[in-house]
């Protein structure tokens, strides 16, 4: 063969291999940015998929879950405020504050427990028939999905 020969072949095998890989990205993603639009991730998406949400249902999940994390986010960045007297008081104090300062933590942390509560009986209040108790059957298993995540989210760095 000659050179001429190979550099042909060479430069189809190439072309052939980019219009492959091209219609890869064509047709396994082509609603990639409209599913990112509708369809939550992560637990959201395992709530909509088990309970069989219709496109109404997963809009209103999206408003909730968006209110909810807008709350939840304010209360995170109250007890980070509250964490950071503490430590700012290491140097300084005698430890008197500690008490006071652990039971206002311990009072947020409450009302985002209590506030993650009435979230999902919100989210169960948007069930329709056999939704219900397909939203019972997932209530078991929401604290092992969110558990999972948050372990994911505190171990990084």
């Amino acid at each position: 063969m000659t050179t001429n020969r190979k550099l042909t072949i060479g430069i189809i095998v190439l072309l052939f291999i980019n219009l492959v890989i091209l219609g890869f990205f064509i047709f396994n993603h082509k609603d990639c940015n409209n599913t990112r639009s509708t369809v939550p991730k992560g637990p959201a998406q395992t709530i909509i998929k088990k309970l069989d949400f219709n496109k109404e249902q997963i809009e209103d999940l999206k408003t909730l879950k968006t209110s909810h994390m807008k709350y939840v986010r304010a209360k995170d960045e109250e007890i980070k405020a509250v964490k950071k007297v503490i430590f700012n008081s290491l140097g300084h104090d005698n430890g008197t504050n500690i008490d006071s300062l652990s039971t206002i933590i311990g009072a947020i942390q409450k009302d985002i427990e209590t506030s993650h509560y009435h979230h999902f009986l919100k989210i169960k209040a948007l069930c329709k028939g056999d939704q219900v108790e397909k939203f019972n059957e997932l209530s078991k298993e929401l604290s092992e999905i969110f558990s999972t995540r948050r372990q994911g989210r505190t171990n990084k760095k």
